[in-house]
């Protein structure tokens, strides 16, 4: 299956449709069909590496208007998720973004959280 290297590519995101995608010259984008915001960015091989296929969720942080840009989070790498996997973590980020909480923010939390060290010299 040839497909164009198009943002507005949708398809059902299932083992058999990844399957067939194949890679192209640049990186593209295929988003689901079914979750909007849930897709994959398929990357050309390198030199004795297969192709990279990603999982990743896209959203507009904040205000969710059209005046903030997109931000894109990859989700993980097709062959170690599956596509169910992937999903339901996609739409546990779209139920997080709906509360007010960036997908993002839990791992800048994380960073900002002591370390075992630093807790100790502190004592």
């Amino acid at each position: 299956m040839n497909v164009k290297a198009t943002a507005n590519r949708k398809l059902e995101l299932t083992k058999t449709n990844i399957d067939r995608l194949e890679p192209q010259d640049r990186p593209y984008k295929v988003w689901d069909s079914k979750l909007s915001g849930f897709g994959i960015r398929v990357r050309p091989a390198r030199l004795g590496e297969p192709p990279t296929i990603s999982f990743i969720f896209s959203y507009r942080p904040g205000s969710a208007t059209r005046g903030v840009r997109s931000t894109e989070k990859v989700i993980g790498r097709y062959g170690i998720m599956t596509p169910a996997q992937a999903r339901r973590k996609a739409e546990k980020m779209k139920g997080e973004l709906r509360a007010g909480i960036a997908p993002n923010d839990s791992k800048r939390r994380d960073q900002a959280m002591p370390t075992l060290s630093e807790a100790f010299e502190d004592y």
